[in-house]
């Protein structure tokens, strides 16, 4: 293990409650004034064999199972010895909040989940598109203490995959994609709003083209600019209660990030968004604009992202970076605050 990895594990268990509680405290002190006085070097921590057997679930869930316990004793008195009880601790370990029986429920598949592998394979092979294995399947949670690691299991059950195409992204999620795609079928989905599908589709088509390079834009830019008008046309002509934007906030939440800042935000995207929806006697507010007010929190760090690496002003979050978004949210919540204490002395006056 690295430094940095062992100063890890040694903060995590220090922090286990059956290890940091006053009663070990002080067995450890006494064991450790009775070896001193009796002039022996080596230190001893007295912990049962239950409590012992809870700290080494808890940090071969946390660490993947690649920690020795032999030794599991001086690994507790290593973490006593390197962090103090009270000392500060800026990031706290969820698992740190468990007691001796919540220790022990780690990485237990439920019961009332009897799923074979057979069956598992099935799951897998129909998980809907561009959607998460691991969180889908629950896989960390369910299987992962029974089959092992998820990429494992495909190799071990490989002859049954030979239709799956997944996908890895930067930041470690796996999705399903077709295996037939075309760009008939990119646009099909598109029409029949299956976005998320519509996407995997569009995915799947660049990793058969190899490299997002080789990938013929401006046929597919032609493709978004068609239903970029028909969802203009559902809004103006039919009544769709539903802004344009939010179907393309939602294309763009579901693209990955190194896919999408790679020549597919800016010149597949943007460049039928500026056109399409680029008139201001519409709407003076522009439609990059518009997408970012729509976006939540968790969707504006996406959009944030293309913003900085592809050049998109109006996703940079500047106030952010400048330290004004706090600032700008308490003002938001004063004024609330102040509507609200309004309306209670209005309605306290009749």
């Amino acid at each position: 293990m690295s430094t940095e990895d062992r100063t890890e594990l040694y903060s995590f268990v220090q922090q286990l409650s059956i290890v940091n509680n006053d009663e070990i405290n002080e067995e450890y002190q006494s064991q450790s004034v009775a070896l001193i006085h009796g002039h022996v070097n080596t230190e001893q921590i007295h912990i049962s064999a239950e409590k012992l057997s809870a700290v080494e679930k808890a940090v071969k869930h946390k660490f993947g199972g690649s920690i020795n316990f032999r030794k599991g004793n001086q690994i507790i008195k290593k973490a006593r010895k390197r962090f103090h009880k009270n000392k500060h601790r800026i990031i706290r370990f969820e698992e740190s909040l468990l007691d001796i029986n919540g220790l022990n429920q780690l990485d237990i598949c439920p019961i009332s989940l009897n799923v074979n592998e057979t069956e598992l394979c099935q799951l897998i092979l129909h998980c809907p598109l561009m959607t998460n294995l691991y969180i889908w399947l629950q896989w960390f949670n369910f299987f992962q203490p029974k089959y092992g690691t998820l990429k494992s299991f495909i190799a071990k059950h490989e002859r049954k995959f030979k239709d799956l195409r997944l996908l890895e992204t930067s930041t470690g999620e796996v999705y399903r994609l077709p295996i037939d795609a075309s760009l008939a079928t990119f646009e099909h989905e598109l029409n029949a709003m299956h976005i998320r599908s519509a996407v995997g589709h569009l995915v799947s088509l660049i990793i058969e083209e190899g490299l997002i390079t080789r990938f013929p834009i401006n046929v597919y830019r032609t493709s978004m600019d068609t239903w970029f008008r028909h969802l203009r046309s559902l809004a103006t002509l039919q009544n769709d209660h539903i802004d344009p934007m939010h179907h393309i906030l939602e294309f763009l939440m579901y693209l990955p990030i190194l896919i999408g800042q790679s020549r597919i935000i800016e010149e597949l995207i943007l460049v039928p968004l500026d056109k399409v929806f680029g008139d201001v006697t519409d709407n003076p507010i522009n439609a990059r604009t518009r997408l970012w007010d729509l976006a939540n929190v968790q969707q504006r760090i996406k959009l944030e992202s293309w913003g900085h690496t592809v050049n998109i002003v109006e996703w940079k979050n500047e106030k952010k970076w400048l330290g004004d978004e706090e600032l700008e949210e308490r003002s938001i919540l004063k004024s609330e605050n102040e509507f609200i204490q309004q309306q209670q002395n209005i309605d306290a006056g009749r």
